[in-house]
């Protein structure tokens, strides 16, 4: 009595038992019964052609046509149009949210790339989405210098352009590019790594520096003051004699004597023999000088004065006819003997006699032979002050000098 024939006589009245239940009658979605005999599924209200997941199907919004299982599905609307169950913020699937819609995958179209992913270095990607630079495998701050960066060594913290240099531990910590060894930057590694640098604390000092009067190895070979860089001694020379006479300035002769002799020589070509008292003006000798000449001993003496001045001087004698060396005081250019000691003077060879003024009073004499060994010396004091004065030398029974200096 719904005014439908049923559909089993020619009518269209799905069930004719059920008066609510005919074409165009009011249909209430998912309680079972096709109130308007359309023939679609009860739970399938977006008539999508899927059931709702609610009641046994596989819609997830049975509200929306477009969504269902296989429906296109556009990223980042918010809507699981295909209703695969994954979030709509992770289009490459890897679990991790898209960072620019409050994930934290930093390329949502690369699988690969998500937090904590194996990173390989230098291949220009951020795997693991750590957001530190591909090219800083030790995580200092500073790119490898292989990938255009400044780091020398990228497999080490400790090692980039902001580090504090440590020397002589193998490593170019700053990575300025220098020798690890080169601590005062002369171009020259220490001499205790190797190098040739016997200072490495400073920067004048290294074998390609010249050599200065200073009391240092400029150049490093091993001499001190050997020379003054200029091919001269770094001592004073006052004579040598190359001239093949008194060449030197301020020479004044007191006695008469003294020949230039090129038979018998220290260095060079000449040397005197047998000179009277000579005193030279051109230095004033000071506390702390020494005072040398080269001798080559007769049967006389060897004079080497100091304190000189017009009326007078000290000296220091080598006297192999007394066989002693000693002290004396030339006042008037006399002599005046002062300490004495006894020593058998070597013949026919070079020696140095040197006179170093250690205090005003005080004096100490030496002699050496040519290898640089002290063959003796002699300590004397005076009453009176014996700095300021000049250099002067005397000899006979042929004894000869050569190469007279102060330094």
């Amino acid at each position: 009595a719904d005014g439908f024939d049923a559909s089993t006589f020619g009518g269209t009245d799905c069930d004719d038992t059920l008066s609510s239940t005919y074409p165009g009658a009011p249909d209430a979605w998912y309680d079972g019964v096709d109130s308007d005999c359309a023939s679609n599924s009860d739970y399938d209200a977006d008539l999508d052609g899927f059931d709702s997941d609610a009641y046994g199907g596989a819609d997830c919004n049975d509200a929306l046509s477009t969504t269902y299982p296989g429906a296109p599905d556009t990223w980042y609307d918010g809507v699981d149009a295909d209703c695969a169950g994954n979030s709509d913020y992770d289009a490459d699937a890897d679990g991790y949210n898209s960072d620019s819609y409050g994930g934290a995958d930093c390329n949502d179209t690369a699988v690969s790339i998500y937090p904590g992913a194996p990173d390989t270095w230098y291949d220009g990607i951020d795997s693991d989405c750590a957001g530190d630079s591909d090219y800083d495998a030790d995580l200092d701050g500073y790119n490898s210098d292989a990938f255009g960066g400044a780091d020398c060594d990228d497999t080490n913290i400790a090692v980039n352009p902001s580090e504090v240099e440590v020397w002589y531990d193998g490593l170019d910590a700053d990575c300025d590019g220098l020798s690890d060894y080169d601590a005062d930057l002369d171009g020259y590694d220490s001499d205790a790594y190797g190098g040739a640098d016997c200072d490495d604390s400073a920067i004048a000092v290294n074998p390609s520096e010249a050599e200065v009067c200073d009391s240092v190895d400029n150049d490093c070979d091993g001499d001190v003051d050997e020379d003054d860089g200029s091919g001269g001694s770094c001592g004073l020379v006052l004579e040598d004699f190359e001239g093949g006479a008194w060449t030197a300035s301020g020479w004044t002769a007191v006695a008469s004597g003294g020949s230039i002799s090129s038979s018998t020589v220290y260095e060079g070509s000449y040397a005197v023999v047998d000179p009277g008292w000579h005193y030279n003006t051109e230095e004033t000798l000071s506390v702390g000088d020494t005072v040398s000449t080269w001798t080559y001993p007769g049967s006389g003496r060897s004079y080497l004065g100091f304190n000189s001045s017009s009326s007078g001087t000290y000296s220091f004698v080598l006297a192999p006819n007394t066989s002693d060396i000693r002290f004396q005081i030339n006042s008037g250019w006399g002599y005046n003997p002062q300490n004495i000691q006894s020593y058998s003077v070597p013949s026919g060879q070079w020696l140095r006699m040197e006179v170093e003024l250690v205090s005003t009073t005080e004096v100490v004499g030496r002699i050496y032979n040519t290898s640089g060994t002290m063959l003796t010396s002699l300590s004397q004091s005076f009453s009176t002050d014996i700095s300021g004065g000049y250099v002067a030398i005397r000899g006979f029974s042929t004894t000869y000098f050569d190469y007279i200096e102060i330094y």
